[in-house]
């Protein structure tokens, strides 16, 4: 809510209150001192005099959107009386040939008479922009006041490339934003030295900047346009055909204070994806496989080499492997092989003190593996085993952790992702009328914009690592949220602020609000993802966004949609200063959240619905897991009520299912979190209450904010059910004018 002062409220609350606005429209250079002051009389404070020239302020109207996450601020039109003699010794027409309003702010103040002056901040309801769309007649002026967003909100990323030396398609493209933890996976155990170039979490995308930089023999791709917390040199990627190709050898290296590189594309290392069923090769070093041969006999474990694309000319083959153990020794024979010609086959050396094994596949000679012809031609495809001979006396069993193979060659150089369009476009919703208000309901599938690949230049590198850090703004005003400055920023609430202070380069920000929906401890989003629920995120440290922007998006576009997968609401508070509403689910909610109890005896009671039955989803799948190169999602996770799919009084008789795509989170547990999250609070109808307030006394709330009702009329029940203070609901609009206001609640909490 708002922080009017405790005497403005005071007399608010008074019964029979005058109350009024004030406008003040600023010109020219926009100074503090130059403005006129408006209203709807001629009024004097003492300090600043206004003309009582206003014949209608209209209304001021702010959303949010239960269903989507979205908020809005309508354009406010003010019309002033264009009469002689009225201001200046002319008509207010007569000014706008020396000053000039447009684009220039307004600022909105409710007022009491008594309580003076009136345009302090803490009478402030709104500011804005003003339109440069003025419309007269010798009798009125109408103008339009907008909210803010428009003169805050830009395309991102606001870097773009502008290096003569880069490839002529990526002139003119952004260079990509990048948040979130994409290193190596975390949930595969240990990784071993070994297997540094084998594992990453995620590979996002950097920018080729210098398509052949000749001093150094080198192409050189930029990360982003700010520093990164970490990079990783091992963990560098092209895109070829379509998999991921280790770049090697690769150098990071600082340019401009942001994080560049450095490769020379000639020696490149590919890691088939083998196949066997029991652990052996499944990407995990805490599963594996066994290999045992009693006294006297031998055992295998064999793996499966798929068809392979040819990717350039090989150099190097090695096996790569990771033991858990070895039991028993005086072993004849420990060898990898061809399964089905074991006379080509090359020995395996273990010993106790050396878990960890790179062995290396000859190329040439007698006895070969993979011959001549199949390496000419990538020809892998087979069937291939460890074989294990435990001599005559004693009993070996070989555990394995993990098996790769890994293959260097070079690459040609005439490949890459050429991205058609560079413009990120998300259509969420569908509208239609309902108690002659436009209501929106959620679309089955939220897709992007498709992309085409062709055979280009290269015009970008994958690389692991972790994103943006923290600036100095999260130790500020001594703010206590649980993160500290060049931390890694993960947490949806603090992506979104470092976008606002970053790229849009604004500071008006509530971060007590913010702080509440995200500190490390207690933030509001522990509710949406179920934090410590099984399979959920264990703590909010644990709720992990990772992601890559880059293609073009309206600011605003990407701020709410990282709140709809965090089930929060980011909106200009005042039409200036950002804040939060966190929409937790049913069983969250205690009644000592309600910031304001809605006094039935001062309201007129408009109407009690319900929020539409096609708005109803009780299946929920979410995607995550973005390949930036494939464009697509990899994984999916879901979540369903039976309840509501039944026939009971509480089902819909019927599977109304969502599938939301979460391009920004990575991890299984936050996704999981967010599946439950929109089951429970889309799985049900909620109330929804619309009511007018003929006086001022409630102006001082606004959207997000939490209320409930008292002294409701016992003979008006809720669908037969009756009110009480335990039903909470959160404000999704309100329409304000001078002496009243009229609001449209939605039902949050329940007894």
């Amino acid at each position: 809510m708002l922080s009017f002062s405790s005497g403005l409220t005071n007399g608010l609350y008074a019964r029979n209150t005058n109350t009024f606005w004030v406008v003040k429209l600023y010109y020219n250079a926009g100074s503090s001192s130059l403005f006129y002051g408006l209203s709807d009389a001629n009024r004097d404070d003492g300090d600043d005099f206004y003309y009582g020239l206003i014949t209608d302020f209209g209304q001021f109207i702010q959303n949010i959107d239960y269903f989507d996450y979205t908020s809005s601020i309508s354009t406010m039109t003010l019309k002033i009386a264009n009469v002689p003699n009225s201001i200046n010794g002319g008509r207010f027409s007569d000014l706008l040939s020396s000053q000039n309003f447009a684009n220039r702010k307004w600022e909105l103040f409710q007022c009491k008479q008594e309580v003076r002056p009136w345009d302090t901040s803490s009478n402030l309801l709104a500011e804005g922009v003003i339109a440069g769309d003025f419309t007269y007649n010798r009798n009125e002026v109408v103008l339009q006041l907008l909210d803010k967003s428009g003169t805050i909100h830009k395309d991102l990323p606001t870097s773009v490339v502008t290096s003569s030396d880069a490839p002529e398609e990526n002139l003119n493209k952004p260079i990509p934003m990048q948040y979130g933890d994409f290193s190596e996976k975390s949930d595969i155990g240990t990784i071993p030295s070994n297997f540094s170039k084998y594992a990453p979490r995620a590979r996002f995308p950097a920018i080729v900047i210098n398509s052949w930089d000749d001093s150094n023999n080198v192409v050189v791709a930029q990360c982003d346009s700010q520093r990164m917390h970490t990079v990783d040199a091992d963990l560098v990627f092209q895109y070829q055909k379509n998999i991921y190709p280790n770049l090697g050898s690769v150098a990071f290296a600082v340019s401009g204070s942001t994080d560049i590189i450095r490769f020379s594309g000639s020696s490149n290392i590919y890691y088939p994806e083998l196949k066997n069923g029991s652990g052996l090769t499944d990407g995990s070093f805490q599963t594996g496989a066994t290999v045992t041969a009693n006294a006297g006999s031998t055992g295998t474990v064999q793996f499966d080499i798929p068809k392979q694309p040819n990717l350039g000319v090989i150099t190097d083959i090695n096996l790569v492997c990771s033991f858990q153990d070895f039991v028993g020794s005086g072993q004849d024979a420990f060898t990898f092989r061809d399964a089905n010609n074991t006379g080509n086959s090359v020995n395996v050396t273990f010993s106790d003190s050396n878990l960890e094994q790179s062995i290396d596949i000859p190329l040439t000679g007698g006895s070969l593996i993979f011959s001549t012809s199949e390496q000419e031609n990538w020809s892998f495809e087979g069937t291939y085993e460890f074989f294990l001979d435990a001599g005559a006396s004693v009993n070996v069993n070989a555990q394995f952790k993990e098996v790769a193979l890994e293959i260097t060659y070079t690459a040609d150089q005439d490949y890459t992702q050429y991205i058609q369009d560079i413009n990120e476009q998300k259509t969420m919703m569908d509208s239609f009328i309902q108690n002659d208000r436009r209501v929106l309901v959620p679309r089955q599938v939220i897709k992007k914009k498709k992309e085409v690949t062709n055979p280009a230049n290269i015009e970008y590198v994958y690389f692991s690592g972790k994103g943006r850090k923290f600036g100095s703004w999260t130790d500020d005003d001594s703010r206590d949220n649980g993160y500290d400055e060049n931390d890694v920023i993960e947490n949806p609430i603090y992506i979104a602020e470092d976008i606002i202070r970053t790229e849009l380069s604004y500071s008006d920000i509530n971060t007590t609000v913010f702080d509440a929906s995200g500190n490390s401890t207690n933030g509001k989003i522990t509710n949406v993802f179920d934090i410590g629920t099984a399979n959920h995120p264990s703590s909010i440290a644990n709720i992990k966004f990772a992601f890559s922007q880059n293609k073009f998006i309206n600011s605003k576009s990407l701020i709410e949609n990282i709140g709809s997968l965090c089930g929060t609401f980011f909106f200009l508070s005042a039409g200036k200063t950002f804040k939060t509403a966190t929409l937790e689910k049913d069983a969250d909610y205690a009644s000592g959240d309600a910031v304001e109890n809605i006094d039935y005896n001062f309201i007129t009671l408009d109407s009690i619905a319900f929020t539409p039955l096609n708005a109803v989803r009780n299946s929920i799948v979410i995607d995550y897991d973005f390949d930036y190169a494939k464009n697509q999602t990899k994984k999916s996770v879901s979540a369903s009520d039976s309840t509501s799919q039944g026939t009971t009084a509480s089902g819909v008789s019927q599977t109304l299912e969502m599938e939301i795509e979460a391009d920004k989170i990575l991890d299984t547990a936050t996704a999981t979190g967010l599946a439950s999250y929109y089951k429970d609070i889309s799985k049900d109808r909620k109330l929804v209450i619309m009511f007018d307030v003929p006086t001022a006394r409630y102006n001082h709330l606004e959207v997000g904010d939490i209320i409930n009702f008292e002294n409701w009329d016992s003979n008006i029940k809720l669908y037969g059910t009756a009110m009480t203070t335990s039903f909470l609901f959160m404000i999704t609009q309100t329409t304000k004018r001078p002496h009243g206001c009229e609001f449209v609640v939605t039902e949050v909490g329940r007894p």
